[in-house]
């Protein structure tokens, strides 16, 4: 059932409000107040779609509560209410973002709660409009998070529900599954967006200098200290700190960072005086933390001090569904970025990708992408820019355990395709590479041969796949059946 919208009533004449009041409620749920500043009270304490205002109050007029009420709630409706010498100021009001203005003695009751009924309705229509921009808004902060998989979906409403809250983050998944740009999102939807966002690598720091990294140091705390340095606890003050690879820090270090997840203190390296810091911690690890507790590598209360929420990436092969989108990203972005007209890759080589286990994970995949947009000469991808490991075609027991993760049709698609091109090169072997043979050998016309192998992509004399040898093959071929397609 659907919330009864509110509708603020304030004029000093309480034969007029319970008037309104008693025209509104059998559709909104009325407040009534009788003065500017009681109204402004409950618009603070509520949410009220509009507000039935008199411009004639004591104390403070009917043009000041609109003034503070469109500062206080923006999206509020605001109807004034005058007397026959007061249409001049409804106007003002008007002008002043006012809804409408109703003359009293009201002209009738359906004119009444229909000015009302309009404000309700583009209260509604705005505010909504608010929500959708501000849905806008979270999509683009997380637009480099690219996915639609049941895999993901954890993953975003996690981000989206932890995202304007202080508690600490820990982000788990294996090396190259984009934990820094889960925790930039985080950031980029919190009301800390406009603040800093450091990033620090821990594994990148022995233990004496991961400490002055994290907290700064005083002149003359070790040797080379010449002068006073913040650490990265203070750049990131009323930010976001994010800590990459905290399985890796020391046990002495833990212990530091552990008062400071508590409390918010940090100490310079050299100094006996704490001070506070506002700094939001997203932490991240492709360690299994349980494991290193259970090893003594990890404090078991500083586990608990990261592990408030805790929001797992998965790997790519548990995404196969993603890898499309990823794709195509990674070639806007390099493309761009090189100067290339580079604009998608091929079918087969889509294929490939999506057959690969990528133990590199999404950094890997765009390491591949852009070592291939480098290369590509023209604007598709081809199959043979792939390096080395990525050309053979799968077969059924490599490609069944990834079909199971897609949706049927995509699966049927993929599985067709497979076979196609798996069936399609077999018989270019037998044959030796003769486009004529390997056509007898599967059934078909020389021409519906050639024609399957450029639909699947299977390489033929042209197409960057064949060496010299088959080549004169297919010319021999070629001259033997001159009624054949050449």
């Amino acid at each position: 059932m659907t919330e009864r919208q509110s509708i603020l009533i304030v004029d000093d004449d309480s034969t007029v409000v319970r008037a309104v009041a008693r025209v509104v409620s059998p559709k909104y749920r009325a407040v009534q107040v009788s003065s500017a500043e009681d109204g402004l009270a409950q618009l603070q304490d509520g949410h009220f779609a509009v507000a039935v205002v008199d411009v004639i109050l004591p104390g403070m007029s009917g043009i000041g509560f609109l003034e503070r009420a469109k500062a206080m709630a923006p999206n509020l409706e605001i109807v004034m209410m005058t007397g026959n010498g007061s249409v001049k100021t409804a106007v003002q009001a008007m002008q002043m973002g006012a809804y409408d203005y109703l003359q009293k003695p009201f002209e009738s009751i359906e004119k009444l709660l229909s000015v009302i009924d309009r404000a309700a309705e583009r209260y509604a229509l705005r505010r909504r409009n608010s929500e959708l921009e501000m849905l806008v808004g979270k999509r683009e902060e997380m637009s480099d998070i690219i996915g639609s998989s049941d895999a993901m979906r954890p993953v975003f409403e996690l981000i989206s529900t932890v995202a304007d809250t202080p508690a600490t983050v820990l982000v788990t998944g294996e090396s190259g599954t984009g934990k820094e740009l889960v925790a930039r999102a985080i950031h980029g939807l919190s009301k800390r967006s406009t603040q800093p966002f450091v990033a620090v690598n821990c594994s990148a720091f022995p233990e004496a200098l991961l400490d002055s990294e994290l907290f700064g140091h005083a002149k003359g705390a070790f040797t080379g200290a010449n002068m006073q340095r913040a650490g990265v606890f203070e750049a990131a003050n009323k930010g976001t700190l994010f800590l990459d690879e905290v399985g890796d820090i020391a046990l002495g270090t833990q212990a530091r960072l552990l008062r400071t997840l508590q409390d918010g203190e940090i100490r310079r390296v050299g100094e006996s005086s704490p001070f506070k810091v506002d700094t939001r911690v997203v932490a991240a690890t492709n360690v299994d933390l349980p494991a290193a507790v259970g090893e003594g590598r990890m404090r078991l209360d500083f586990f608990y001090r990261l592990n408030v929420v805790s929001i797992h990436l998965p790997p790519l092969r548990e995404r196969i569904s993603d890898i499309p989108a990823l794709v195509n990203h990674f070639i806007q972005k390099h493309a761009l970025r090189m100067g290339r007209t580079v604009s998608q890759a091929s079918d087969q080589v889509m294929t490939l990708l999506c057959q690969h286990p990528w133990p590199g994970n999404i950094r890997e995949l765009e390491n591949v992408i852009a070592r291939c947009v480098v290369l590509t000469r023209g604007d598709v991808i081809e199959a043979s820019l792939l390096p080395a490991g990525m050309h053979a075609v799968a077969g059924p027991s490599a490609l069944d355990p990834l079909l199971d993760r897609l949706p049927y049709a995509e699966a049927k698609r993929m599985a067709m395709e497979a076979f196609e091109r798996r069936y399609l090169t077999r018989k270019l072997e037998e044959a030796g590479g003769s486009v004529t043979k390997a056509a007898e050998l599967s059934g078909l016309d020389r021409s519906n041969f050639r024609r399957a192998c450029r639909t699947f992509s299977v390489a033929l004399d042209g197409d960057g796949g064949t060496d010299v040898k088959r080549r004169v093959r297919d010319v021999s071929d070629a001259k033997a059946h001159p009624s054949m397609e050449s």
